[in-house]
């Protein structure tokens, strides 16, 4: 297997990885109680380990002389935190209802991603070292995503 050296792919893969996650739960939706809450909680962890790889690896070792992507990082952070509130708002809801509507978490998620792989990984790729850019490759796979 080839060595991924860019920050857009890796990060790329992570998001089709946990689209998976969060289709199956899409998919699990109305059935069984069980079935659901695991799909979930699938999803909500490797979400979880996605954000958390983004803020303390790829925007904490990211130099903060560029202000546009700074804006892009700032929006991007706000906009984890709405992910996981709506995460949490869900799994609350689930304890009372057996169907949920995903779909603005769903229409927030694509816009993310659009935002990340169209602007702020590929000017990590341009912008930072091959040694930084190693460095933030590292650090993510010591927390690898699920399969």
């Amino acid at each position: 297997m080839k060595k991924i050296t860019s920050i857009l792919r890796l990060m790329a893969r992570h998001h089709m990885m946990i689209e998976r996650f969060l289709k199956e739960f899409e998919k699990n939706i109305g059935k069984n109680f069980a079935l659901m809450q695991d799909s979930l909680d699938r999803f909500k962890w490797e979400e979880e380990k996605h954000i958390f790889n983004e803020e303390k690896v790829a925007f904490k070792l990211y130099g903060k002389e560029d202000p546009e992507i700074l804006k892009v990082v700032m929006r991007l952070i706000e906009e984890h935190d709405a992910i996981l509130e709506m995460l949490n708002t869900i799994e609350n809801d689930l304890a009372i209802k057996d169907r949920v509507d995903i779909s603005d978490l769903v229409n927030l998620l694509d816009r993310h991603r659009a935002l990340e792989e169209k602007i702020l990984y590929p000017k990590l790729d341009e912008f930072l070292s091959k040694t930084q850019k190693k460095l933030i490759i590292e650090r993510i796979r010591e927390i690898p995503p699920g399969k």
